[in-house]
């Protein structure tokens, strides 16, 4: 191995590599659950959500608007948005009748209840 006087003399200042997700290759993708094979005494199946899937989401939802939270995809994008305070409450109603996963279902329910809606709970 030989080693240059100059790297020696100027080390690299600055890494302008962010790692923003993993290569393809370490992760382990599976089909979604479908609503008729999901348990309904689980908020998620097992193996639905990871530690990175959370990480990531909020990381990407630091660039979002609330309508782009509520649009995506991802239901833990969709959960953050219905927690946001910028979501107002006048919209809370509106949103219980649509279809969304069971987790985010929930946590649309909390909020609802914490800002003083009457909710019949006949659906989950």
């Amino acid at each position: 191995m030989k080693l240059s006087i100059s790297r020696l003399l100027n080390p690299v200042k600055s890494i302008d590599v962010y790692i923003t997700k993993p290569h393809p290759q370490f992760v382990k993708r599976h089909p979604a659950v479908q609503d008729e094979d999901r348990n309904p005494d689980l908020l998620v199946e097992e193996g639905e959500f990871s530690r990175f899937d959370l990480h990531n989401c909020c990381f990407e939802y630091l660039n979002l608007s609330v309508e782009e939270g509520l649009a995506h995809p991802s239901p833990l994008i969709n959960l953050l948005a219905v927690l946001d305070r910028r979501l107002g409450k006048g919209r809370l109603p509106s949103l219980i009748e649509k279809k969304h996963h069971p987790l985010v279902k929930r946590f649309l329910k909390f909020r609802m209840t914490e800002e003083g809606f009457n909710i019949n709970d006949n659906s989950e």
